[in-house]
């Protein structure tokens, strides 16, 4: 089903549960993960950066995830191409799920490369929530 997916990310400190949705999503449909760092200006520190924030996030796999630090000026269009050249089948943007400006922009971007690419595209909150009562007691009940 999902035989490639790609993971968007920025310098933000809160995408480790959408790269870990991503990984599990993997593990369970066999495909792979491309972990995609975007970068503004290139300079060696910034990629210095952004690769070992690659590989902090990328501790968890249980496959290695390619790992990619890419710099884009036109996010939207370069971002469309690559998804379109290397097949991937779904990508995950992470969002904080607390709303404002960059989870509007984040949304707006998903629309767009749903369009763009015809690849599903997922939001995953930054931070999980704590069931409610009601489905605590149904996991306990489960358990």
């Amino acid at each position: 089903m999902y035989r490639h997916i790609l993971v968007p990310l920025d310098a933000r400190p809160d995408q480790q549960l959408a790269v870990h949705h991503a990984f599990q999503l993997s593990r369970t449909l066999g495909g792979h993960v491309t972990l995609l760092r975007l970068i503004d200006h290139g300079t060696p520190e910034e990629r210095s950066a952004a690769q070992q924030q690659l590989s902090s996030l990328s501790k968890g796999a249980r496959r290695p995830p390619r790992l990619v630090v890419q710099q884009f000026s036109e996010t939207l269009q370069e971002l469309a191409t690559y998804v379109k050249d290397r097949h991937v089948d779904l990508i995950v943007l992470p969002v904080s799920g607390h709303g404002g400006i960059n989870d509007d922009a984040i949304t707006a971007l998903a629309l767009q490369l749903a369009r763009l690419t015809e690849v599903n595209v997922q939001l995953t909150a930054a931070t999980a929530r704590t069931p409610s009562s009601r489905w605590a007691s149904f996991h306990s009940a489960a358990s």
